[in-house]
Protein backbone atom coordinates (compact mmCIF):
# COMPACT_ATOMS: atom_id res chain seq x y z
CA UNK A 1 0.00 0.00 0.00
CA UNK A 2 1.34 3.37 -0.76
CA UNK A 3 2.22 5.44 2.12
CA UNK A 4 1.32 8.61 0.73
CA UNK A 5 -1.05 10.38 -1.20
CA UNK A 6 -1.75 12.41 -4.37
CA UNK A 7 -3.47 15.24 -4.72
CA UNK A 8 -5.10 15.92 -8.84
CA UNK A 9 -7.45 19.38 -9.33
CA UNK A 10 -8.87 19.36 -12.70
CA UNK A 11 -9.84 22.87 -13.89
CA UNK A 12 -12.61 22.98 -16.80
CA UNK A 13 -10.24 25.22 -19.00
CA UNK A 14 -8.22 21.94 -18.98
CA UNK A 15 -5.77 22.95 -16.60
CA UNK A 16 -4.31 20.27 -13.98
CA UNK A 17 -3.01 20.49 -11.28
CA UNK A 18 -0.82 17.33 -9.15
CA UNK A 19 0.50 17.42 -5.82
CA UNK A 20 2.40 14.26 -4.51
CA UNK A 21 3.88 12.42 -1.82
CA UNK A 22 1.23 14.32 0.66
CA UNK A 23 1.16 12.76 4.16
CA UNK A 24 -2.01 14.41 5.10
CA UNK A 25 -4.44 16.74 4.21
CA UNK A 26 -7.96 18.37 5.11
CA UNK A 27 -10.35 20.41 3.68
CA UNK A 28 -14.24 21.53 4.24
CA UNK A 29 -17.17 20.45 2.22
CA UNK A 30 -20.24 22.40 1.58
CA UNK A 31 -21.87 21.31 4.82
CA UNK A 32 -18.98 23.01 7.19
CA UNK A 33 -17.40 20.07 8.38
CA UNK A 34 -13.77 19.87 8.42
CA UNK A 35 -12.69 16.43 7.00
CA UNK A 36 -8.72 14.79 7.43
CA UNK A 37 -7.90 12.46 5.23
CA UNK A 38 -4.51 10.15 5.41
CA UNK A 39 -3.19 7.48 3.78
CA UNK A 40 -5.81 4.52 3.27
CA UNK A 41 -8.81 6.57 3.16
CA UNK A 42 -12.23 5.26 2.34
CA UNK A 43 -13.62 5.96 -0.86
CA UNK A 44 -15.70 9.31 -0.69
CA UNK A 45 -17.63 11.46 -3.13
CA UNK A 46 -18.54 14.87 -1.94
CA UNK A 47 -18.33 18.64 -2.56
CA UNK A 48 -15.91 20.85 -1.33
CA UNK A 49 -16.83 24.30 -0.20
CA UNK A 50 -14.39 26.18 -1.97
CA UNK A 51 -11.62 26.61 0.60
CA UNK A 52 -8.38 26.17 0.77
CA UNK A 53 -6.98 22.77 0.96
CA UNK A 54 -4.25 22.45 3.98
CA UNK A 55 -1.64 19.64 3.17
CA UNK A 56 1.47 18.07 5.33
CA UNK A 57 4.52 17.36 2.54
CA UNK A 58 7.56 16.62 4.05
CA UNK A 59 7.03 17.55 7.42
CA UNK A 60 5.90 21.20 6.33
CA UNK A 61 2.54 22.12 6.06
CA UNK A 62 1.08 23.73 2.82
CA UNK A 63 -2.24 25.22 1.60
CA UNK A 64 -3.32 25.54 -2.15
CA UNK A 65 -6.81 27.56 -2.79
CA UNK A 66 -9.20 25.18 -4.77
CA UNK A 67 -12.70 26.47 -5.97
CA UNK A 68 -15.64 24.86 -5.09
CA UNK A 69 -16.36 21.38 -6.75
CA UNK A 70 -16.54 17.68 -6.69
CA UNK A 71 -14.05 15.50 -4.68
CA UNK A 72 -13.63 11.89 -4.63
CA UNK A 73 -10.84 10.02 -2.68
CA UNK A 74 -10.08 6.44 -3.76
CA UNK A 75 -6.67 4.27 -3.79
CA UNK A 76 -4.68 7.33 -1.89
CA UNK A 77 -5.58 9.40 -4.60
CA UNK A 78 -7.72 12.78 -4.36
CA UNK A 79 -9.13 14.19 -7.40
CA UNK A 80 -10.99 17.65 -7.36
CA UNK A 81 -13.31 18.82 -10.32
CA UNK A 82 -14.01 22.58 -10.76
CA UNK A 83 -15.44 24.99 -12.59
CA UNK A 84 -12.80 27.62 -11.90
Amino acid sequence: MNSRLELIVYYVSGKRTNIEEIESMNFRLTDGSLIGIHPGHDRLIGMTDGSEFRYTKGGKEFRIEVSSGMVTIENNVVKVFTTL
